[in-house]
């Protein structure tokens, strides 16, 4: 890496230490309080997201990417398959606002108010369906030919589509998480269901076509082996790398869509428990008509 790259990558790092430094104050906080939203399995969430995003920006995964399609897509999975639901299942709105002096608490309420101008942006830049439609354009896109040879080229740009990925992969899973700072009603679990398996028919397709590609589908990966002596060649790149994200995004989507259709089964369970007791008592089994039996059954 350039110094250049350095340079363009130092507001990140140096934000994701102060990200840092603030749920480590509120985690403690939280701690001392001996309340349960500061547990050791959210730290660790926290930790492993911000780890996963320092190794899409930083070598040797970054250098990887300039020569290889496959370190390109595992960047790709990193930051928009893997750290973004991490960072939300460290729930790290509340336990960073908890890390804040008080002043500052009060006043971050307020701004996330509906009537405050922040609040209004907010809500109208995390519309469940706009945020659905930005990122299964963005990991779309994220394999398009033409996409791929323009930005690849150019550092600056790649790192710049970097961060608009996973800006938009967090405000995807913020509502399949359920942690981000509650500005609306939480969407139904049908929709929910619906909200992830629709991710994951545009990811398998566009992994199953680069997987089964026979000719080379960019240019730029196509220039690379050829000045890169490596044993790894241009289709076999793109089988590597189409392959990993038909299953990955396979393994990750599935796995949500199943937990969504537990608790949803889950809910249900508890309003059958409430609305209908006794259900297969014998007085509800008994067929019509035989109700004397059970009255026979009952006598001494």
């Amino acid at each position: 890496m350039t110094t250049l790259d350095w340079v363009l990558r130092l507001p990140v790092i140096a934000m994701l230490g102060l990200l840092g430094v603030g749920y480590w104050r509120g985690w403690q906080r939280l701690r001392r309080a001996d309340v349960g939203l500061a547990s050791s399995q959210r730290l660790l969430a926290f930790v492993l997201s911000s780890c996963l995003l320092l190794l899409t920006l930083l070598p040797p995964l970054d250098s990887f990417s300039r020569h290889f399609l496959l370190g390109r897509t595992l960047q790709k999975i990193a930051l928009a398959f893997w750290a973004a639901p991490l960072f939300w299942l460290a729930c790290p709105f509340h336990v960073i606002a908890m890390g804040l002096p008080f002043v500052w608490r009060r006043r971050l309420t307020r701004w996330l108010r509906p009537q405050h101008w922040l609040g209004i942006g907010l809500r109208l830049i995390t519309q469940p369906a706009l945020n659905w439609l930005l990122f299964v354009s963005a990991i779309v896109l994220w394999h398009d030919a033409t996409v791929v040879d323009w930005t690849m080229p150019r550092p600056a740009i790649h790192l710049l589509a970097l961060l608009v990925l996973g800006s938009v992969a967090l405000l995807y899973w913020s509502h399949l998480v359920g942690t981000e700072p509650r500005l609306r009603r939480r969407l139904p679990t049908w929709v929910l269901f619906a909200y992830v398996v629709g991710v994951e028919i545009p990811n398998m397709a566009t992994g199953m076509t680069i997987a089964y590609g026979r000719t080379p589908f960019y240019a730029y990966y196509a220039t690379q082996h050829e000045l890169v002596a490596s044993g790894l060649g241009v289709i076999e790149d793109q089988m590597a790398s189409g392959g990993l994200i038909w299953f990955v995004g396979s393994f990750v989507f599935f796995s949500g869509a199943v937990l969504v259709l537990n608790r949803m089964f889950r809910r249900n369970k508890g309003n059958s428990a409430q609305h209908f007791p006794d259900w297969d008592s014998d007085e509800r089994m008994i067929a019509p008509g035989l109700e004397h039996r059970l009255k026979e059954k009952h006598l001494p």
